[in-house]
């Protein structure tokens, strides 16, 4: 079909103008005589009064009547596809062409332009089989034409685009932002689209824009933009066409409105719109286009041969008082420029003058005219010419999907055609046995039809609604139009047409009830619903209204937004506005201060975005009272922040905490395991072993709580290392071996399943759950057997789920127990914790730490015949090699250094400080001592140490302070820093290595952990 832009159906509008054409032609279409010279007829696709069409007609005429000035006027059609683009139209269209041309022969069919082209191409078979179709136009697509057809030539011009914004930019070379201005019709969509192929090659910096004008023909959005633009801009209308509430105006005049708006040069890309104030460009013209197709006409009618396509290329054309005005040079066009002087034409200077002198000739000329048709008519009604003018009417209206009727002078139905009598259900029988239109219109309007029957009779036609009445009785709206048939001067019956308008019915009702139901619902609403239009409120509902303390009367006649908003959010509101006036996309969204009737202040949320209401910009939305939820956010805040707080205190509290149990821990265990060094007999050596073992049990106790703090605050972080499983299991049980042979239990260890060599995570993590459940099945088991199992089953990609279990024989867990079993601070029950002792966290602690490897962990057990407990954790198999550590022998006596190392420990508090240095002595080292970082300092400058063993809490400078000071002073060839503290909080350790510490030593320190600490300082 052809190129026009289709939509579902017809409009009532376009139907009534279609038969008011249909009808008209009734009365000029005559059988002219064939005079055997060839015809040509010319299908436009645009209105006649479009200044595109104009050009190409006018620069047709003139070259085909210079050529050939004996061949007779062409016959025009002007389809008007921009302001019907409907599919039904174009099949109204055939009919009419069908009826006025087929009998006819069409030597020649010059289409202009693509709707046209599509059109006779497609009917060509049908209306024009002989014809020689020449086209000419710029937007025609002639990829899609078979050239191998005879009889077919025609002319393209490319509109320049691409052209025109070189141009633009040649001749401004600063330029950073061009707005294109274009129209909602094909030849805008086609604009578009290149805009969009050319965009990537575009010159960095530049941007480019894109403003529609609005099908509703409202500009003041696209003059806004307009207005709005700096002196580094520029504009270039593609405005072909422009529709306003269904009226095409002149898009030349369009142009024009928006170049008196622009501070900045507009260019354009169509030679109609110069005198019209763009500035010029590489422009199209139809005029070229008119010449060109007819003088293919001419070649065609004399038999030259013509080519079967021609190029043409868009020419560069300025208007020089554009150019002064804008003051751009004439030298610095492009080669091949024309700049053309537009004064003001006599119809410009003298326009009210002539237009009332054209109306009043015009008045007298139709009054001559009328007055010879009727003389005409009356002198030439023979009966042959009104037979022949009443079969072409009826072999028309046969064709005309809608019905077509004929009255009587009484009313009496004469004529119907098909279409009315399959829509009415009568037969021809039917109407010869007397069929009055009362008939067929319903009980209520009968009396109006009446009436308006006699007013057409009396000449005056009749365009008026009904509800007609089929023959089954059913009933549907129609518009009917009726005109007077008029036979030697006096009327004998009406002529007319039914529209049927049940559709649009439809969708009148369909709209209606969809406004209800948004009224209803905006009414009912819990949430503010708003239109704004000009700082006005057309439309609040109930609850908006309320919000502000105001009824809805009181807002839409009285009250604006400016009344109830702060002056900042209607700067906000209005930036906002505005950059969606220019183009900007996305909804208006604001948080804003609220001033209620009494001048409390309420916080909304507003929701909002632009549309068109009575054909101006408006904003429609919704409002929602958040005052509540700010109260309840601010309480939540306070709450978060006093239990941050209450957070922070807890850390702190448990960082003291532990600093201050393990510094005289470090002195009980240190001396303690000195003391054991020394000659002892049984009864001292064992009262010794038990101050010891009492102190490591309250260390290990001070670690579980230290460590569920740490998880419960979230500080865990897990690692991700590659390491082998068995390692890890076999670790975990040495740890407890020991243990286990005391009370005589044995240990196995059984891996089953495909279980990786390597894997990737947390072994030390790993290691601690193991040992945790090791350690408690040791506890409560008296005699037997302990075994781990692990087995493996692998997931997606290498992923695999790992489940460990850990089984003894020992005391079992009652049913009742079970459940609280991994709870913190939880055991079986108060006789386990006095009998075999501990804090009841170390399930806890294995339960999160399991959670957080991405597993579980449960129980099966049976009282007094023991348990099994069984944990799985989500692991990644490792492709990277595991490397293996070098064993550290603690007890075998390592080579003196071949220097004296001098050390330095830095400890306040003197029982450590004497602790330390009978550590260091026992283990062959010599060392300074101080008591805070600033002694530290002081010693530094007096002397040069190989290591510093720094505890971090200390008065008037701490350890940290201390070793940033050191490592900025000596930045390089500083002395080894190793922290010795009590602190055992999660990142500790982390902060000392960033102070710039090498290593990290918690108290209570070990005699052993001291050793391999000092050796490795020195190797390093």
């Amino acid at each position: 079909m052809p190129a026009c832009k289709y939509h579902t159906g017809p409009s009532v509008g376009l139907c009534l103008a279609l038969c008011l054409l249909i009808l008209a032609d009734l009365g000029t279409i005559s059988a002219e005589a064939e005079d055997g010279r060839p015809q040509i007829l010319i299908l436009n696709s645009y209105a006649e009064d479009h200044p595109w069409v104009h050009d190409e007609m006018e620069g047709f005429m003139q070259v085909y009547h210079r050529e050939v000035p004996s061949s007779p006027d062409p016959m025009i059609e002007y389809m008007d596809c921009m302001q019907y683009p409907e599919k039904e139209y174009q099949r109204y269209l055939l009919d009419l062409y069908r009826y006025k041309y087929s009998k006819k022969n069409v030597d020649q069919v010059v289409v202009f332009d693509s709707p046209a082209m599509a059109f006779a191409i497609e009917n060509r078979e049908e209306l024009f089989p002989e014809a020689f179709i020449i086209f000419s136009g710029t937007k025609i697509d002639t990829d899609s034409m078979n050239f191998s057809q005879e009889k077919f030539t025609g002319t393209v011009q490319k509109t320049e685009i691409a052209g025109t914004l070189q141009t633009m930019l040649q001749l401004h070379p600063h330029t950073k932002q061009v707005l294109v201005v274009l129209d909602d019709t094909e030849i805008g969509d086609s604009l578009r689209d290149e805009l969009d192929e050319l965009s990537p090659s575009l010159t960095d910096g530049l941007s480019l824009s894109v403003r529609q004008a609005p099908q509703d023909g409202n500009m003041s959005h696209v003059l806004i933009s307009v207005e709005a633009l700096d002196s580094s801009s520029l504009v270039l209308s593609g405005l072909f066409n422009y529709n306003e509430s269904g009226i095409t105006i002149n898009s030349s005049e369009a142009t024009a409105m928006i170049s008196s708006h622009s501070r900045v040069p507009v260019y354009g890309l169509w030679d109609f719109q110069l005198g019209h104030g763009i500035v010029g460009g590489k422009l199209a013209s139809g005029r070229v286009l008119g010449e060109n197709a007819a003088a293919l006409a001419a070649k065609v009618l004399t038999g030259d041969k013509t080519p079967i396509m021609q190029n043409l290329s868009a020419i560069p054309q300025f208007d020089r008082e554009q150019l002064k005005r804008f003051g751009i040079s004439e030298q610095s066009l492009p080669q091949g420029s024309q700049v053309i002087d537009f004064q003001p034409s006599i119809f410009e200077r003298y326009n009210s003058l002539i237009l009332a002198l054209a109306t009043m000739l015009l008045s007298i000329v139709l009054g001559l005219v009328t007055i010879s048709a009727l003389n005409i008519r009356q002198q030439s009604g023979t009966e042959r010419e009104l037979k022949e003018s009443e079969q072409k009417y009826r072999e028309l209206s046969l064709q005309l999907p809608q019905t077509t009727f004929e009255l009587d002078a009484l009313g009496n139905l004469v004529f119907i055609n098909r279409f009315g009598s399959q829509v009415f259900g009568y037969t021809h029988d039917d109407l010869a046995a007397g069929l009055n239109i009362l008939q067929i219109v319903a009980e209520e309007d009968k009396e109006r039809l009446s009436q308006d029957i006699n007013l057409a009779m009396q000449g005056n036609a009749q365009a008026r609604e009904y509800r007609l009445k089929k023959k089954d009785g059913s009933t549907f709206p129609a518009i009917a139009y009726s005109i007077p048939i008029v036979k030697e001067g006096r009327t004998v019956g009406l002529r007319g047409i039914f529209l049927d308008i049940s559709e649009r019915k439809r969708t009148e009702l369909a709209l209606k009830e969809s406004e209800n139901k948004f009224r209803v619902l905006a009414e009912k609403s819990l949430v503010g619903v708003y239109i704004v239009q000009d700082w006005k409120f057309k439309y609040v509902n109930p609850r908006f209204a309320e919000m502000f303390g105001y009824s809805v009367e009181e807002m839409i006649s009285k009250i604006d937004p400016r009344d109830i908003a702060s002056a900042d959010d209607l700067e906000k509101i209005a930036d906002g506005i505005q950059d969606k006036l220019v183009g900007e996309n996305g909804p208006l969204y604001y948080e804003i201060i609220g001033i209620t009737k009494k001048g409390d202040l309420v916080n909304i949320l507003v929701f909002g975005s632009m549309t068109s209401y009575e054909s101006s910009p408006a904003v429609v939305g919704t409002a929602l009272d958040i005052t509540e939820r700010k109260h309840i956010e601010e309480d939540l805040r306070r709450a978060k922040e006093a239990a941050e707080a209450a957070a922070r205190a807890k850390s702190e509290f448990l960082a003291n905490m532990s600093h201050e149990i393990r510094t005289p821990m470090n002195a009980v265990i240190g001396m303690t395991s000195l003391i054991l060094e020394t000659d002892l007999n049984s009864e001292q050596k064992e009262y010794l072993e038990t101050i010891k073992n009492s102190g490591q049990a309250l260390l290990s106790i001070i670690n579980d709580i230290l460590d569920f703090s740490r998880i419960e605050s979230g500080k865990i972080d897990l690692e991700r290392h590659p390491f082998t499983l068995s390692s890890c299991i076999e670790e975990a049980i040495n740890l407890i071996s020991t243990l286990a042979s005391v009370k005589g239990l044995e240990l196995h260890y059984t891996a089953e399943g495909d279980i990786p060599e390597a894997i990737a995570g947390d072994k030390s993590r790993i290691r601690q759950v193991l040992v945790n459940l090791l350690s408690n099945a040791v506890k409560f088991t008296q005699k037997g057997e302990i075994e781990v199992r692990a087995k493996a089953s692998k997931l997606a990609d290498d992923n695999c789920e790992i489940q460990f279990s850990v089984r003894d024989t020992g005391i079992g867990i009652s049913q009742e127990t079970l459940d609280r079993l991994f709870q913190p601070f939880s055991q079986a029950d108060a006789s386990t914790s006095r009998k075999y002792g501990g804090t009841g966290l170390g399930l806890a602690i294995s339960k999160r730490l399991v959670e957080l490897m991405g597993g579980r962990i449960w129980v099966e057990s049976v009282e007094g015949k023991g348990s099994t407990f069984y944990f799985t954790i989500q692991a990644k198999k490792s492709t990277i090699p595991v490397n293996k550590a070098l064993p550290v022998f603690m007890h075998q006596d390592q080579p003196k250094p071949t220097r004296e190392l001098s050390i330095l420990l830095a400890e306040d508090n003197m029982v450590n400080q004497r602790m330390a240095i009978l550590m260091l002595k026992k283990l062959g080292y010599n060392a300074d001592k101080v008591a805070n970082g600033l002694d530290v300092l002081l010693a530094l400058e007096s002397k040069s140490y190989d290591l510093i063993l720094m505890d971090v809490q200390m008065p008037e400078m701490d350890g940290l302070q201390a070793t940033r000071e050191i490592r900025r002073r000596w930045s390089s060839g500083g002395p080894k820093i190793v922290a010795l503290t009590a602190h055992a909080i999660a990142g500790d350790r982390e902060k000392c290595l960033e102070a710039g510490m090498d290593d990290y030593l918690c108290k209570p320190i070990n005699l052993g952990d001291l050793k391999v600490t000092l050796e490795r300082a020195f190797l390093d």
